[in-house]
């Protein structure tokens, strides 16, 4: 048997890194285009039982984080999460994190431990993980002020690092420079 000078170690490594990624061993996740089809709407409830249906955030630049308290790179990026909605918090934006199929008691408990000063939802049921097909945790979507995905990001990130607050801010940017009407012919403007 011909001896290559690799050793298992060695091989155990380049087979994990095959199996795991390269984002996600050196933890370089990023922000990515969102090029599939449009996800459907959907209502949750907050741990107050109000209601959010997603058209409710149209307007804003809106970012839709699931996550689960027995993830842990869900539990390492909340911090962020929390930091960027804090950043952000005087522009047009918003930040939902959908907690996937946890029963409620384990939610609260788990935010008694761990305060998050962000807008909490859950998904009881995994309902909406499912519609939006889910395959990773924690998952996020960015969403322009009209509502359409324009980025996503599988695996944990730090969401207020200097480049990651640029792809949200140039979607914020973007929303100013929209004419708020158009218009019509005739002269009159579409409100």
């Amino acid at each position: 048997m011909m001896n290559t000078g690799i050793g298992s170690t060695t091989c155990r490594w380049l087979l994990a890194l095959l199996l795991v990624g390269p984002a996600s061993v050196n933890g370089a996740n990023a922000l990515q285009v969102y090029k599939a089809k449009p996800l459907p709407p959907f209502e949750l409830a907050d741990l107050d039982g109000e209601t959010h249906a997603l058209e409710d955030y149209e307007g804003r630049v809106l970012l839709i984080n699931f996550w689960a308290s027995w993830c842990a790179p869900c539990v390492r990026e909340l911090p962020s999460l929390a930091r960027l909605e804090q950043q952000l918090s005087k522009e047009p934006f918003a930040l939902l994190a959908i907690n996937l199929a946890e029963e409620a008691d384990v939610l609260k408990a788990f935010l008694a431990q761990h305060p998050l000063a962000v807008t909490v939802l859950s998904d009881a049921d995994g309902t909406v993980a499912r519609e939006w097909g889910l395959f990773a945790y924690p998952t996020s979507f960015l969403l322009d002020v009209a509502g359409d995905i324009r980025q996503v990001a599988y695996g944990e990130l730090q969401w207020d690092l200097p480049e990651t607050v640029a792809v949200i801010k140039s979607l914020l940017m973007e929303s100013e420079t929209e004419p708020e009407s158009t218009p019509k012919p005739g002269g009159e403007a579409n409100q």
